[in-house]
């Protein structure tokens, strides 16, 4: 709330004029006058005393960065402490406009009431995606829903979902009627596909009546009905694929390989959480070249595609943000925060947040807005 409502200005050769025309008096050069709040222009730099809405204390601001910051929807004022408070309640405001969930869907009498949305970064869950206009649905478990929810966004906009059910479905219908929910957090990861396995069996989501899943069995693709082939052509098919080895295969059809999904997934959450590349070699007994292509993504894409560890710490020794920091940082730049006020409240140069904005380092990280 703002406080004040006159302030001391100064004459000089930029003021005159306007506030003249405002009806003040001149008296001569740097004489100082009283003004009304009212009366100051969007972009004048004297400070006001302003009231946070969050902890009530008051603080002082220029007039221009006072009204940039209230362009958004959310029209509190934030002091310093408090201006993550007010970043994640516009994020929040955003994702329930881009993404919606209807309280009043009911599946097998589940009620569907958890919404998907910024403070899920790095939660781990169960989550389902709704068609409303018809209730069939698509399930899914994650170790972080909000990157997730992302990742399906991003291929359903380019036309290049995995489930090709869903995707027919979401070019037909449209997005406004798909909706993103949670049906279960989950804190062990280590039961995480069982849970998937057991909302899979639930709500019978790989039949074609009620959902979009294609796999019966959480992570594989065990069930996948496949077109029908005439025997010339499986003749063919196996000719040319006699003895070769593919690097896309899971471990569990190839038996020259020495990973698998459980493996592999292993890895990427030890990366992810820090451990250091030539211990995880050692440990694995495997190629580097092999831990790269993982890392890269050029390797074992399909397991934990939501799990970004190509920008991991461990693996830049010296960075000093983390991925959910760069997303804050991004979300907070859309909505005008100043780049010297972020670079000072992380510690870190302009010209690395400049390059955060712009997009040349951490490409992988962007705000939900961003991706729909």
């Amino acid at each position: 709330m703002l406080i004040s409502e006159f302030v001391e200005a100064k004459w000089t050769h930029k003021t005159k004029k306007y506030y003249q025309n405002k009806d003040y008096v001149f008296t001569k050069y740097n004489d100082t006058f009283t003004v009304s709040v009212k009366d100051l222009s969007r972009g004048c730099s004297l400070n006001v005393i302003v009231k946070c809405d969050y902890c009530k204390e008051d603080y002082d601001i220029s007039y221009h960065k006072y009204n940039n910051l209230n362009k958004s929807n959310n029209t509190k004022d934030a002091c310093d402490n408090c201006k993550h408070l007010k970043v994640s309640e516009i994020a929040r405001f955003k994702s329930m406009n881009k993404i919606t969930i209807s309280k009043e869907i009911l599946i097998n009498d589940i009620d569907i009431n958890h919404m998907i949305n910024i403070d899920d970064v790095n939660k781990c869950g169960v989550y389902i995606i709704i068609n409303t206009y018809n209730n069939k649905y698509y399930i899914g478990s994650t170790i972080n829903l909000y990157a997730r929810m992302k990742n399906h966004l991003k291929e359903l906009h380019e036309n290049n979902h995995h489930s090709i059910h869903l995707q027919r479905s979401w070019n037909k219908y449209g997005k406004n009627n798909f909706s993103f929910g949670v049906l279960e957090y989950v804190d062990n990861i280590d039961v995480l596909i069982e849970r998937e396995q057991y909302w899979l069996d639930k709500l019978h989501a790989y039949n074609d009546e009620y959902g979009y899943n294609i796999c019966k069995k959480a992570y594989s693709c065990l069930g996948v009905k496949h077109g029908e082939r005439s025997q010339e052509v499986k003749d063919k098919i196996s000719k040319a694929n006699k003895g070769r080895i593919r690097n896309d295969v899971a471990g569990s059809n190839n038996n020259f390989a020495k990973l698998n999904e459980k493996i592999v997934t292993e890895i990427k959450l030890r990366i992810f959480n820090g451990e250091f590349i030539p211990d995880i070699k050692n440990d694995y007994d495997i190629e580097q070249s092999s831990l790269y292509g993982i890392i890269n993504g050029t390797l074992w894409k399909h397991v934990l595609p939501e799990l970004n560890i190509s920008n991991c710490k461990n693996l830049m020794p010296h960075a000093k943000l983390t991925e959910k920091e760069v997303l804050k940082i991004r979300e907070k730049l859309l909505n005008d925060v100043d780049i010297k006020d972020l670079a000072r409240e992380y510690c870190i140069s302009v010209e690395t947040i400049r390059d955060i904005k712009t997009y040349r380092t951490w490409k992988n990280i962007k705000p939900l807005e961003e991706v729909i």
